[in-house]
């Protein structure tokens, strides 16, 4: 996924309608573990989802309202692994970045 949104580009906007829902989907929904012995959580998949949300983010400007609540709950769990939370940090200062968050804040915050 993060190939084809590399190689597309701002060309991509038109698919993020319906990508959002799935890639919001496992970084809610991810539970995968580093082992059995109950260590932090991995989450192994939300890493990779948070990477296509990176690269994507240029197209992303109609959807921030749907897609930091997501990222801010991964960066305020303190039951993943600090990798994990560190890919969301990434993430959500390069969306900060290039979106301006203070006109949805309101809906942000509710949200999350």
């Amino acid at each position: 996924m993060e190939e084809v949104g590399k190689a597309f580009g701002s060309e991509f906007s038109p698919y993020i309608t319906e990508l959002c829902p799935y890639l919001l989907i496992v970084i809610q929904n991810d539970m995968t573990r580093a082992d059995a012995e109950g260590a932090r959580g991995e989450r192994r998949l939300t890493v990779k989802a948070l990477s296509c949300v990176r690269t994507i983010s240029p197209c992303l400007g109609e959807h921030m309202h749907m897609v930091l609540p997501p990222v801010l709950s991964v960066l305020d769990d303190r039951h993943a692994a600090d990798s994990v939370r560190e890919a969301a940090l990434d993430t959500l200062i390069l969306l900060a970045s290039l979106h301006p968050v203070h006109e949805r804040a309101p809906s942000i915050m509710q949200t999350w």
